[in-house]
């Protein structure tokens, strides 16, 4: 018998090769003519309407590493933490970029930080879990789950909620990491490299599936609270039939969101399920809302602007076509998103223009912007991690 050379590697394999193919298939799309029509399209020329002020800039060791991780950095508080895929965690004054605390784990990282009730999370891909304190990065518990960790864990102080590579949505008790429940889902044959982060509020886990579906939970439990379908698998293809969730549902007071790759953007009413309404959308990252609209990127490259109560369409901008566009964040009055180069552009929530450019360095930006105020941060798949700030506003 053959030994794998780590676990879970026949899956990764397969999303590996579902990645080449995806890839492959966008690219001869295109039509016979000159133009490549996947080919990301240069950036247009715009007069800037807004000023960003670089804050501070920090090396984070190889950043997002050879694989194709989406180590998001994470906010709470004051603070900033973000690691490397080698395991270097670094804990940074979010004002500042002043180093707070620094800390090797020794272990390949593939599941991003979460950060929340004092508690710092990290997932490895042999599917360890690590929880520090966020005050000196000292290590409380590490607990082992049974897949590749890809995704920030949760936490509301209780418990910690994981989600797995292989399906399972796992709960750990958050003082001692013990095992306390465990929801498995069924996988489909070919899934994209990524999974959905967890959602707590009130006593309820949300978290998006690569089956297409959303699914609630209680969170002292496990137990199914509901299951809803975002997207329905088409096509005869398992390429084509491939409808995951990976990025983070959007949890607003009234309205859960969430978004499929070659499916759909779906909102349900978070007590019972309910769906409100569909749009047909792809995209395999995250939402972000302002303005009464909910923003996302497309697999092409497009940023679109929904209206939160109906799902229709408020505005399209396609000027950053095939870019590999990052999840956006909404800040102030604008919505960001970077690309494959490491730009990160900004656009009026009114109607999508561009109103200023700045740049996270080489190598592109795959893990989503986050924001706080009036500074946006970037975390570039090279390491670097840059805070920027909108031009003559104070502190927030």
């Amino acid at each position: 018998m053959t030994e794998l050379p780590f676990p879970g590697y026949a899956r990764w394999l397969r999303s590996a090769l579902l990645m080449l193919a995806l890839a492959f298939s966008i690219a001869c799309s295109s039509n016979s003519s000159k133009d490549d029509l996947s080919k990301p399209v240069d950036l247009v020329d715009f007069e800037p309407t807004i000023g960003m002020d670089k804050l501070w800039s920090r090396d984070i060791g190889n950043g997002q590493g050879k694989k194709f991780n989406r180590l998001e950095a994470a906010i709470d508080g004051d603070m900033i933490f973000a690691v490397d895929a080698d395991g270097d965690l670094v804990a940074l004054d979010r004002m500042s970029g002043k180093e707070l605390w620094d800390i090797d784990l020794d272990a390949e990282i593939t599941g991003g930080v979460g950060a929340a009730e004092g508690i710092v999370l990290v997932g490895t891909s042999s599917g360890r879990v690590f929880a520090l304190y966020q005050e000196d990065g000292e290590e409380i518990w590490q607990s082992q789950v049974s897949g590749e960790v890809l995704a920030p864990p949760a936490t509301d102080g209780d418990v910690v909620v994981v989600q797995t590579f292989n399906g399972k949505l796992v709960g750990l008790n958050a003082i001692n990491g013990d095992k306390m429940w465990e929801y498995g889902s069924q996988l489909p044959v070919l899934t994209l490299r990524g999974t959905s982060a967890p959602v707590i509020e009130a006593g309820v886990v949300f978290a998006g599936l690569a089956n297409g579906k959303l699914v609630s939970l209680d969170v002292d439990s496990g137990i199914v609270r509901w299951e809803g379908r975002v997207a329905l698998p088409q096509g005869e293809s398992e390429i084509e039939r491939v409808v995951d969730i990976d990025g983070r549902p959007l949890l607003l007071s009234n309205a859960l969101y969430a978004v499929s790759y070659q499916g759909r953007v779906a909102a349900f009413e978070p007590g019972n399920g309910r769906p409100l309404w569909y749009q047909e959308a792809s995209s395999h990252v995250g939402l972000t809302e302002g303005f009464g609209n909910i923003y996302y990127a497309d697999e092409k490259g497009a940023l679109v602007a929904l209206d939160q109560d109906d799902g229709n369409i408020r505005w399209i901008n396609e000027q950053l076509g095939y870019r590999s566009l990052s999840a956006p964040v909404a800040f102030n009055n604008y919505v960001a998103v970077a690309d494959y180069e490491g730009y990160v552009h900004i656009m009026d929530q009114i109607d999508g223009e561009f109103v200023a450019r700045v740049k996270a360095g080489s190598g592109g930006v795959r893990a989503p912007l986050l924001a706080r105020g009036d500074v946006i941060y970037a975390y570039g798949n090279k390491g670097k991690l840059v805070a920027w700030q909108l031009r003559g506003n104070g502190d927030d």
